[in-house]
């Protein structure tokens, strides 16, 4: 009976460990709360147009964002109210092709240069904590 035990803890180990590694918590976006925009559906940022977004706290906003190939790209997050960080990717899934980031502490503005390999950006923010007070930023790509 103690094998029998041993063997069914250790089975359990194994798929609980599979469970948590299946994934990359880095990069991987997994938001329930409210934010603006969803992988599905980023909102549509313009290019020299300051976007004021508000995002929940361990949440992501997504943006897409039109841009030139070869042309360099900067984008920036500031008037944050809560500690945010700034990804951008060239594929719609927010996960692969990351292309720039920044990803500074505090109230300290997030900028992010790169140029472009393709037509589309995809812009990712994303904060931490604060979760009932909505913080509020302000994202502008040039």
């Amino acid at each position: 009976m103690m094998k029998n035990m041993k063997i069914t803890v250790l089975a359990a180990l194994v798929a609980i460990f599979a469970v948590n590694c299946s994934a990359d918590p880095v990069t991987t976006p997994t938001s329930t709360a409210s934010s603006e925009g969803s992988v599905a559906a980023p909102v549509v940022i313009t290019r020299g147009t300051a976007h004021n977004g508000t995002i929940s706290g361990f949440a992501e906003s997504y943006y897409s964002l039109a841009v030139t190939v070869g042309t360099p790209v900067t984008c920036t997050v500031t008037n944050m109210t809560f500690d945010v960080d700034l990804d951008i990717y060239e594929n719609a899934n927010f996960v692969s092709n990351w292309a720039a980031n920044s990803w500074q502490s505090g109230l300290t503005p997030e900028t992010a240069t790169w140029t472009p390999t393709v037509s589309t950006a995809y812009v990712m923010v994303s904060a931490f904590g604060n979760g009932s007070t909505n913080p509020t930023y302000t994202v502008t790509c040039n």
